[in-house]
């Protein structure tokens, strides 16, 4: 197993957003962390990242614990969007450093080709557009070539172009056996990257689905929408 969580508990302020929450998320698995928005979804990546206290009974990335922080870190990539990014930055620096930190073996200008940023590795990254910095976003998953990465509403800004090269990222992934969780509340992608679902409510998962013909109703049944 690759992502796995035991009776997690998380508060944001005094307010328990996850409560005695469970998960597993297999090895080579692209799975869909479902909820609207203001569910906790966000809450819960921070806290698996270690970004945000947590309390839990066990919490393990490819059978490592946060207390070998340092390789639990480097097990895993998560940005929670492009407000992250440091506007002084040009992307060609952003990547480097993250190549220097996670040690990673990945070319930047092999990324940028792929990526199709070519145009704009040497611009400050405060000066590009939304899509331009959805693709640094990206650029960064790419070069630091984890087992488990995290994705928060990963869709969000990009065009219909860029969302075919992030389907063809995720199935690279896959096939590459990376263990992928990302969180959303638009299920139109879900159905055609994810092999699993689960649905946040109340703090905890109370569904979790690999019928992917039942994402839909399902979200209507339990968010009643």
């Amino acid at each position: 197993m690759s992502v796995l969580i035991q009776n997690m508990s998380m508060r944001r302020g005094k307010k328990r957003v996850i409560q005695q929450l469970d998960l597993l998320v297999e090895t080579g698995e692209v799975a869909a962390l479902i909820a609207p928005n203001g569910y906790g979804k966000t809450t819960l990546l921070n806290g698996i990242a270690q970004l945000l206290p947590a309390a839990y009974d066990r919490l393990s990335l490819c059978g490592i614990s946060p207390i070998s922080y340092k390789d639990y870190r480097h097990s895993l990539f998560f940005l929670e969007s492009t407000a992250q990014l440091s506007d002084y930055l040009s992307a060609f620096d952003y990547l480097t450093l993250i190549k220097h930190y996670w040690k990673s073996k990945m070319d930047c200008q092999t990324v940028f080709q792929r990526l199709k940023m070519t145009e704009y590795t040497t611009l400050p990254i405060g000066k590009m557009s939304l899509g331009m910095k959805q693709h640094v976003l990206l650029a960064a998953y790419l070069i630091s070539d984890t087992p488990v990465m995290l994705f928060d509403e990963p869709l969000n800004g990009l065009d219909p172009g860029s969302i075919a090269i992030f389907d063809h990222l995720i199935s690279q992934w896959r096939a590459e056996g990376k263990t992928i969780l990302l969180s959303t509340h638009a299920i139109a992608n879900v159905q055609s990257i994810c092999s699993r679902a689960f649905f946040l409510k109340n703090g905890k998962i109370i569904v979790e689905s690999s019928d992917m013909k039942e994402i839909l109703p399902t979200y209507h049944r339990l968010y009643e929408v």
